[in-house]
This record gives structure tokens, sequence and C-alpha cells, in this order.
């Protein structure tokens, strides 16, 4: 029975991830930005893949360490922060939730 259960949230986890990248291909995303995005309609860089060109382009990769873990640093906390609100809305709605 277990075992169920634990294929159906590898099932759902990779629909759920597909599902967001497929979401920022279709917003937009590019390989490189020469310039900071002046408005809300503007290409942009997804974090992981901008962690992933600085972890694998250029010829002097050393030297962009600090910018690599600045830039993993700013997904993690936005990450965990995006889950902790959803932590704090659901425990919310389960407490006001009448059985």
């Amino acid at each position: 029975m277990k075992w169920r259960y634990f294929q159906q949230n590898v099932f759902f986890t990779l629909v759920r991830a597909s599902a967001l990248l497929i979401t920022l291909a279709l917003l937009g995303i590019v390989f490189f930005t020469a310039k900071l995005p002046s408005s809300v309609f503007d290409e942009v860089m997804a974090l992981p893949y901008h962690i992933y060109v600085l972890a694998t382009a250029g010829t002097n990769i050393e030297a962009t360490r600090p910018i690599q873990y600045g830039t993993v640093l700013v997904l993690m906390i936005v990450v965990l922060g995006i889950d902790l609100f959803a932590i704090i809305i659901r425990g919310y709605m389960r407490k006001n939730k009448r059985w």
C-alpha cells in the first residue's frame, strides 16, 4: 500500500516540475540578457538556468563563484519563502475548516 503512494507522489512531482518548466518557457525565458529588464514584459533569465550558465560557461569560472553562490542563496530564499507562505496558509485553512 505504501509503495502505491510513493509512486503517486513521484508521478505528481514529475508532472508538477514539467508544468513549471513549460510555464517558464512560455513566459519568455532567454539564454542571455545584456541588460536588466525595464518592464514586466521584458525577457528574463530563470534563476536555475542562470546558475547553470554561471557554472558552465566562460573561461574563468572561479571568478564567477561568488555570483553563483549569491544566485543560489536568492533562489533558496525565494523557494523557502514561498513554501513557508504555503505552510502558513494551509495551517490557517485547516484550522478554520469545519468537519
